[in-house]
């Protein structure tokens, strides 16, 4: 089946961008994942889903894992964790046509359905001669506009957690957890944890595969990402995907109707919301 120029444009950057990837040592394996999800890639994209409700028809890709670069080795929680590996998770789903009645300012934003990037890093952390195994888990995500949360949502948003950490977070022996309900400390001990909620939601420019993972590098390894910002290549398809997507984000960001579509708490609440 053929695909349409959108993805297929899509697929031959995310072959551009690996092959850039692959240039630099540290982002040698998350390129290695990269090629080798292309084929998947390719065959996802050839199906063609039907939206319930709106009957809407959309493509998706779902890359499971890709191994990639950790970050610094710097004021880690707890103290002394060896970082051991990184990894993201990558959902992308995107309108076959673009809608006039749900624009939202740009041909290649307004397609993206679902953008759902997460990552995780994790470690491990001796005390004594008793090992924990240690997690991190962040996400960058959109949030579609139908219907009001109790709390207003940014379109796409950064925000610590995910599905991931969720199930992690019900793994035997996690702490603290109901592991402790037996434990013996010494009497009078104080014992403390840090604890995580949903908020804050960060809004951030909307993101296709190669800007998270762009994104991702950054954060993590800044000299591995300026090693691979002076490659031409990697130049050039990360500044054509981000200008796709980012230059009519933020001319509606500056627009001060359209702002409260993306940043939902910009201004007073809405009627009728909750």
């Amino acid at each position: 089946m053929k695909l349409p120029v959108f993805w297929t444009e899509t697929i031959a950057d995310l072959q551009r961008f690996a092959n850039a990837l692959n240039r630099v040592r540290q982002t040698a394996d998350l390129a290695a994942g990269l090629l080798g999800s292309l084929g998947s890639i390719r065959n996802q994209a050839s199906v063609v889903a039907t939206e319930d409700g709106t009957g809407r028809r959309y493509r998706a890709i779902r890359i499971p894992e890709l191994m990639i670069v950790p970050p610094a080795a710097r004021q880690l929680h707890p103290a002394k964790t060896k970082l051991e590996r990184a990894s993201l998770q990558i959902i992308y789903e995107c309108y076959e046509k673009v809608e006039v009645a749900t624009r939202l300012g740009g041909e290649h934003f307004d397609r993206i359905r679902r953008a759902d990037f997460q990552v995780c890093v994790k470690g491990s952390v001796a005390f004594g001669n008793t090992s924990v195994a240690v997690e991190d888990h962040w996400r960058i995500d959109t949030h579609c506009f139908e219907g009001d949360s109790a709390e207003p949502h940014p379109w796409v948003h950064y925000q610590r957690g995910g599905h991931a950490q969720d199930q992690f977070a019900q793994t035997v022996g996690f702490l603290p957890g109901s592991c402790l309900e037996k434990a013996k400390f010494h009497a009078g001990a104080n014992l403390c944890a840090l604890m995580q909620t949903a908020p804050p939601r960060v809004p951030t420019p909307p993101m296709d595969p190669i800007c998270a993972i762009n994104f991702v590098i950054a954060q993590h390894d800044g000299a591995a990402w300026k090693k691979l910002w002076a490659i031409p290549e990697y130049d050039g398809v990360v500044r054509k995907v981000q200008e796709k997507l980012w230059v009519p984000y933020f001319n509606m960001v500056a627009n001060g109707e359209q702002r409260k579509r993306l940043m939902p708490f910009f201004g007073a609440p809405s009627p009728g919301s909750s």
